[in-house]
């Protein structure tokens, strides 16, 4: 259901002065498809209570159309055509990227839809705060299933970089072209890909431009957590190939399904040799503000003490079942930092 506040019709525009922040909320709501409050109360407003008056006003304009579907769901902003007309005026080469949204939005892919939105915005916020650092995950220095060769440890691979400039390049969701084209040969479609752009530090940009660094990040929303250990390792074991292929540098999880579902994820990239690529966050850390830093990659050694090898699994000769041997390559592998309660747990699908 759409409607204008208290159902009343639209005010005159000619009345309503907008700022450059109102701009902005246009073209984040047309380009994303829809929005609900709180995400633009987390982009664009100190306080949700800020965000309601101000939005009612520019609904209550026309220029934007609240959806609602029942009590508990959030309440949904997308642009109207008239909108649309008045961005234009302020921002005539960006209308080109927005597409009107016709009809009515289902429940169905929801809340996923809306996940997307979240990461989106954390990225953004990260880069804003200068905590995306140019070394990590170079080209250059990974490689799925081998020994980073890094003299930085992986927990600092997210540090402070107000001396470069880094902007949100591209987002690209998982069915535009160039993603398809990308990675269609593998039959993957992430959600989203993310395209992150870091120049030179200031201090060696004075004579030339310098070298610009572009990382890709590949996103996936887990909201339903249905996926399989085999679908999840089918899933990884591509990404992998798009890692060691320099198609991405990282993947992104982004699970709304708890801990023990993060735990599954992250142990079947660590089977796959994704670990040192993947980052799992949950849905409700990347909500938070102020803004927490990301966390390790799958497995990363410094994340606590090495765990002493298993004297079984290291004295017995390989075993002849697949699920078993699967099992003692886990466990020897001198990343993993997973009980062996976990894995016999995720090897049981």
């Amino acid at each position: 259901m759409s409607r204008t506040p208290f159902g009343s019709r639209p005010k005159k525009l000619s009345r309503l002065m907008l700022s450059a922040r109102d701009i902005e909320i246009l073209y984040f709501c047309g380009k994303v498809g829809y929005a609900s409050q709180e995400q633009l109360a987390r982009s664009f407003f100190p306080s949700l209570d800020r965000c309601r008056r101000r939005t009612r006003i520019l609904a209550g304009h026309g220029l934007l159309r609240i959806s609602l579907h029942d009590s508990t769901a959030p309440y949904l902003f997308t642009l109207t055509a008239v909108g649309l007309r008045e961005l234009e005026k302020h921002m005539p080469d960006a209308v080109g990227e927005i597409h009107l949204r016709g009809g009515a939005i289902g429940l169905t892919g929801l809340r996923h839809n809306l996940a997307i939105t979240d990461a989106r915005q954390y990225l953004s916020s990260l880069i804003y705060d200068g905590l995306v650092c140019p070394k990590m995950l170079h080209s250059a220095t990974h490689q799925v299933g081998v020994e980073l060769r890094s003299s930085a440890p992986l927990n600092t691979t997210f540090s402070n970089m107000l001396d470069r400039s880094a902007s949100l390049a591209r987002w690209l969701p998982g069915s535009h072209t160039d993603v398809a084209s990308s990675f269609g040969h593998l039959h993957l479609e992430p959600d989203a890909l993310a395209l992150v752009e870091i120049g030179a530090p200031e201090a060696e940009s004075h004579d030339d431009e310098g070298e610009v660094l572009t990382l890709r990040y590949a996103f996936e929303i887990d909201a339903s957590g249905t996926e399989g250990s085999r679908v999840l390792g089918d899933k990884h074991a591509k990404y992998a190939s798009a890692v060691a292929n320099s198609l991405i540098d990282e993947l992104w999880w982004i699970v709304l399904g708890g801990k023990g579902r993060e735990r599954a994820i992250a142990v079947s990239a660590i089977a796959a040799r994704l670990g040192p690529a993947t980052r799992i966050f949950s849905h409700e850390a990347i909500l938070r503000r102020p803004l927490e830093a990301p966390p390790k990659v799958c497995g990363s050694r410094d994340a606590r003490e090495p765990r002493p090898p298993s004297r079984i699994y290291d004295q017995q000769p390989e075993s002849h079942n697949p699920q078993l041997r699967e099992r003692e390559k886990i466990l020897r592998d001198p990343g993993v930092r997973i009980s062996e309660s976990t894995i016999d747990w995720w090897l049981k699908g």
